[in-house]
């Protein structure tokens, strides 16, 4: 049989234990919620075109330089269809007038557009000729500050096999960027590749 004080000793240590737990899960939320505030004010940063032109440059010569190798064709000589509307709007901005007027990119690309990949699919049951041999690409912001930044560039690109079936790939890879003191955004790394 337990002694009154030991009764009373071992409420107290569950006690005790009960407020640390309670304690530390609310440091981890506070903690939490303070990186998903952090989180949403660096994603709220809204960039102008020229920043957002660097931004793409660096994505797009870092991950699928014109040398790149996509299949039977090099991306030179697939071509990057670049869609300007759908990057626009995932980085906050609606849509804008023409073409490269837009971003005065370094890439050589011409307009792209989701209509591109209507016919196309993984399974080679359809033809992808609006997208023939060229590389469609888009990027998205997954946060963005002052002077760091991290993004998707989409890619997505059909092969035409011997047997006549038309192939679509696509990979996502997230990018990191630093601004420098000049101002100018400049690829970091890639921290990781999604293949589908």
């Amino acid at each position: 049989m337990y002694e009154p004080a030991e009764l009373g000793d071992d409420a107290d240590m569950f006690y005790f234990r009960s407020c640390s737990t309670r304690f530390v899960q609310a440091i981890s939320l506070a903690v939490a919620c303070a990186c998903m505030s952090a989180q949403s004010r660096a994603q709220s940063v809204r960039l102008a075109n020229e920043q957002i032109s660097q931004i793409v440059d660096a994505s797009l010569q870092a991950v699928i330089p014109p040398e790149m190798v996509l299949g039977p064709f090099t991306v030179a000589e697939r071509g990057i269809r670049f869609d300007y509307d759908v990057t626009m709007i995932a980085f906050g901005h609606g849509k804008t007038a023409t073409g490269n007027a837009r971003f005065q990119l370094q890439s050589r690309v011409s307009e792209g557009a989701p209509a591109l990949l209507n016919e196309c699919d993984q399974m080679g049951t359809k033809p992808c000729a609006a997208l023939g041999n060229s590389v469609y690409a888009t990027v998205e912001p997954i946060s963005v500050s002052g002077s760091v930044a991290v993004v998707w560039l989409h890619v997505v690109y059909a092969t035409t096999m011997q047997s006549g079936r038309t192939f679509r790939s696509s990979s996502s890879s997230q990018i990191h960027l630093e601004r420098s003191r000049s101002g100018v955004w400049k690829f970091v790394r890639v921290s990781m590749t999604r293949v589908s």
